[in-house]
């Protein structure tokens, strides 16, 4: 999650642009907004197939994409494991890890700046196997059927298996990519900084379309019913035709008069509403339906974390230590609390406990109802956490380590890791 962005777009002439059905409105100097659906390969490299031996059988997805789910509400809610007790293994992999690991039933998998994707043993910590890239790496993989999905800056997508890591297919954006992928129904949806959603065959990487908006996309596309919702450097929300790619709505904010805001972070979904804050600090609650806005909420800083939402409450922090519970109803702060230091990920919900990370190196846990602290420990930096029934998995700045849960027997000594010791995969 870098420290620096792309300058905020200046508008300046209101145009008023038809799109199939719907009526929108766009701001740009000079000329129409450069956006719509592509269907042909020119939008990227398309589908290199790389291995076509069978694939293992499908293992139980537990926590398969960024978000927990494809509403990237990071609600885990459901998982009962209470507050985070011994470490039971620790896995420095020695580069920076921004994004948290996803988890099937018989592995986590992270991918790690600079290194690429690791699959580690959910009970032990030891690599599995480990696929290396040199490309930086902003994001979480995506868990699906027999596959692991990741995103990198140097613009490729790749499909690897879930049993050795091996690529099955290779797909190229024209752009890094920073934004976490989502698969449902055999389609695997990612934005890329070239203004693109791609939607991609999860069978052999090739396009089905891609949507072109008017500026980076580095937040990770939410699905819900038959639509697909995505945020843009360009300062709006998007809602497209999952199938097709078709346009449904568009909303554009301000930061301030005449200059648009902008979107680091994903959209988060529920109920019908969808909750996103954006770059200027603003956090704004939309209608999923038509786009309409229902209320907002200003950080007072600027924020790049994703909304945990979970019991009727939206989570999110900001640049100056600043972090809110807020009513997705109505706006309004259920409680708020202050870190002092800056906070540039995303938070999670796990069990009744709400966990964020700061740029001081320290992760925190507080009560859901009420923001009383609960726990902290002096790692971490971005997005903390996922989980199974049994183990939570923090991803703390260098390394990933396993916590069982308070009051679970510690039967062994904590097993650390320096790194991964298997050959690498891939290139």
């Amino acid at each position: 999650m870098p420290m620096k962005r792309r300058p905020l777009l200046v508008a300046a002439v209101a145009l008023a642009v038809s799109v199939g059905a719907s009526s929108v409105i766009w701001f740009q100097l000079g000329q129409d907004p450069d956006v719509g659906v592509e269907t042909t390969p020119g939008a990227g490299q398309g589908g290199e197939v790389l291995d076509r031996n069978p694939l293992p059988a499908p293992e139980r997805l537990v926590w398969p994409v960024f978000g927990r789910d494809s509403s990237r509400a990071s609600n885990g809610s459901s998982v009962k494991l209470g507050l985070p007790g011994r470490a039971i293994w620790a896995r420095n992999l020695t580069r920076l890890i921004e994004f948290p690991p996803v988890v099937g039933s018989n592995a986590v998998y992270v991918n790690v700046n600079r290194r690429g994707t690791y699959a580690l043993h959910p009970r032990l910590g030891k690599v599995r196997w480990w696929h290396r890239s040199r490309s930086r790496s902003a994001s979480s993989p995506a868990i699906d059927g027999q596959r692991v999905f990741v995103a990198a800056f140097d613009g490729t997508v790749l499909a690897l298996r879930r049993d050795n890591g091996h690529p099955v297919w290779r797909f190229h954006a024209r752009g890094p990519i920073e934004s976490s992928p989502v698969v449902r129904g055999g389609v695997l949806y990612v934005g890329s900084s070239d203004h693109r959603l791609y939607a991609l065959d999860t069978t052999n990487g090739r396009l089905k379309w891609a949507f072109r908006t008017g500026d980076d996309i580095k937040a990770a596309p939410v699905l819900a019913g038959q639509r697909v919702y995505i945020s843009s450097y360009d300062g709006g929300v998007y809602a497209l035709d999952a199938a097709t790619g078709r346009l449904i709505w568009r909303r554009y904010f301000y930061r301030y008069p005449r200059i648009f805001d902008s979107f680091y972070a994903s959209p988060a979904i529920e109920k019908g509403r969808i909750i996103i804050s954006a770059r200027s600090g603003k956090v704004r609650a939309l209608r999923a339906s038509d786009g309409s806005k229902l209320w907002s909420y200003d950080l007072g800083n600027r924020a790049y974390g994703t909304p945990a939402i979970a019991n009727g409450t939206a989570f999110v922090g900001s640049y100056d230590g600043h972090f809110a519970a807020l009513d997705v109803r109505t706006g309004r702060p259920r409680w708020t609390a202050t870190s002092r230091k800056a906070i540039g990920g995303s938070a999670v919900v796990i069990g009744q406990h709400v966990y964020f990370s700061t740029f001081a190196g320290k992760t925190i846990a507080r009560r859901v109802r009420d923001g009383k602290l609960a726990w902290s420990i002096n790692h971490g930096r971005y997005v903390p956490a996922s989980a199974d029934g049994e183990r939570f998995y923090f991803s703390l700045s260098d390394r990933v380590i396993a916590f069982t849960p308070r009051g679970v027997r510690q039967r062994a000594p904590v097993k650390h890791h320096r790194t991964a010791k298997p050959r690498p995969r891939g290139k």
